[in-house]
């Protein structure tokens, strides 16, 4: 994962409610599967070793806050414990075969968290974050972002 697509998921989680960090997440497991398997490709040993343990903390993550008073929390426990152990094999066995069954659970789950995000309307779980404006400005061919300065009632009131 390079340094933009960090900066990116930065910013989206900072504007992210609960439903839509959830997306984020696998977005962010998508895109270090996506190295792992660049890497397995071109015969980086530690590159995969890295996106794979990634991939599975991400998903350790995701588990780790299951909130157990809903039924659902069970089955997603169940399929989280699924994926963990497909990436295990997968960075022993080295094999893409593993992450394309992990993967093929994890699709499904993120479609499903993209429709229930579509229809939650809370705010976003971080107040007073840096407000960010992105538009075709000063140049005709490139996308500039413009930072508001730093207020000074921004972070944390000691």
């Amino acid at each position: 994962m390079t340094k933009d697509d960090m900066i990116a998921f930065n910013r989206r989680i900072t504007e992210s409610n609960p439903t839509q960090l959830i997306c984020v997440f696998f977005d962010m497991y998508f895109a270090y599967e996506k190295d792992a398997l660049t890497a397995l490709e071109q015969g980086q040993q530690e590159e995969y070793i890295y996106a794979t343990r990634h991939c599975s903390q991400v998903v350790e993550h995701l588990r780790s806050v299951l909130d157990f008073n809903y039924e659902i929390s069970k089955e997603l426990f169940s399929l989280y414990t699924f994926v963990e152990e497909r990436l295990a094999k997968a960075m022993y066995l080295r094999k893409p075969k593993e992450f394309a069954e992990a993967a093929k659970v994890m699709q499904s789950l993120q479609e499903a968290f993209e429709k229930v995000a579509q229809g939650d309307g809370r705010k976003p779980l971080m107040e007073n974050t840096q407000q960010v404006t992105v538009g075709l400005t000063y140049g005709r061919n490139q996308l500039n972002e413009s930072v508001a300065k730093d207020i000074g009632t921004r972070g944390y009131w000691a």
